[in-house]
């Protein structure tokens, strides 16, 4: 059910299914049978790969959620399809990675001093697109509501 509410042709339909994707992920990733967990994970780490920059952008929020709600486990499971898509073709797309990256990732106790992550910081930071470099060097506080941060707006 969760698939098709991403796949919804509603923004606000999809973006309501952020969290939940976010803990579905966290509580397959604890259950000894690992199919389910790495059949769902395929399915989500696909919209990183998809055609639609919408279905990317809808990616990086689904990381953010997962950063959100601690799932460390599941994040190393996703970080390689987020820091690919900190070289997509689409503007919009990288500025969204950037914009979770400096809300979520670099408030994260952990993940500020990851290498990987401080790694595609650094890439943002440097990107051709103003708006992209700046998110990536924005110190953002951290997100209040940890269940609504793919829709917090300074």
């Amino acid at each position: 059910m969760v698939g098709k509410l991403l796949e919804d042709s509603v923004a606000d339909v999809r973006t309501s299914t952020f969290n939940s994707t976010a803990m579905i992920l966290k509580h397959l990733a604890t259950l000894p049978n690992k199919d389910i967990y790495n059949s769902f994970l395929s399915t989500i780490i696909g919209h990183a790969n998809r055609a639609s920059f919408q279905n990317r952008q809808m990616f990086a929020y689904i990381v953010q959620q997962v950063v959100e709600i601690d799932a460390q486990a599941v994040f190393n499971d996703l970080m390689d399809a987020y820091t690919a898509l900190g070289e997509d073709q689409v503007t919009c797309v990288r500025y969204v990675v950037a914009r979770t990256l400096s809300l979520s990732l670099m408030n994260h106790a952990e993940l500020k001093s990851n290498a990987r992550v401080l790694k595609l910081k650094e890439k943002l930071s440097q990107d051709q697109e103003a708006e992209v470099a700046e998110m990536a060097q924005a110190k953002l506080p951290p997100v209040e509501n940890k269940a609504k941060a793919a829709l917090y707006h300074q």
